[in-house]
């Protein structure tokens, strides 16, 4: 029910249910927060940080965060709101979003230009994500195999800015979904 660490730890603390870095650059977990104001401070998400949360329905992504981590938001099946604050955010990491199933719209920066693996599988609600620059590249290294799958399970409509030639339909296939 509460998430405690001694004020003297050398390497961590906690600030409104969500354990930091000590000096507040990474944010490490918020296992089970129904919301959270990420500081400006915080230059990382850590992997996971807020994997199985089942409290959190919506987060904001300050503008000094460039990468959003392996599973951050994996399995949130609560979670239905995520904005961008900044054009920072450049790669979605493997199961980034793995089944999260009360997604349905997601508006990503124009920075973002990787989607890796499996980064919306079994996001079985999501209806649109909307890309608002060039296509990224899909797919990444799992354990030494390439693996590709971004939207495995998972029906979508990718919504593009007109005009832009980098959505070919070469692109816009074979991603698993």
């Amino acid at each position: 029910k509460n998430i405690e660490i001694d004020e003297n730890n050398p390497n961590y603390k906690v600030v409104d249910q969500a354990i930091y870095s000590k000096d507040g650059t990474v944010l490490i977990s918020s296992p089970m927060a129904a919301s959270i104001s990420i500081p400006p401070t915080v230059k990382k998400i850590e992997d996971y940080a807020f994997y199985y949360n089942k409290n959190m329905t919506s987060i904001a992504i300050p503008e000094n965060i460039e990468t959003l981590g392996e599973g951050v938001f994996g399995n949130c099946e609560n979670l239905t709101d995520i904005s961008f604050e900044g054009q920072n955010v450049k790669e979605i990491e493997a199961h980034c979003f793995d089944s999260n199933f009360s997604l349905s719209v997601i508006r990503l920066p124009s920075s973002v230009n990787k989607l890796c693996a499996y980064a919306f599988a079994n996001c079985r609600r999501l209806q649109y994500i909307y890309f608002n620059g060039n296509a990224p590249s899909f797919g990444s290294d799992i354990e030494g195999t390439y693996e590709d799958a971004v939207f495995d399970k998972c029906t979508t409509n990718i919504c593009y800015l007109p005009n832009d030639t980098t959505w070919t339909k070469d692109i816009m296939v074979n991603h698993g979904g």
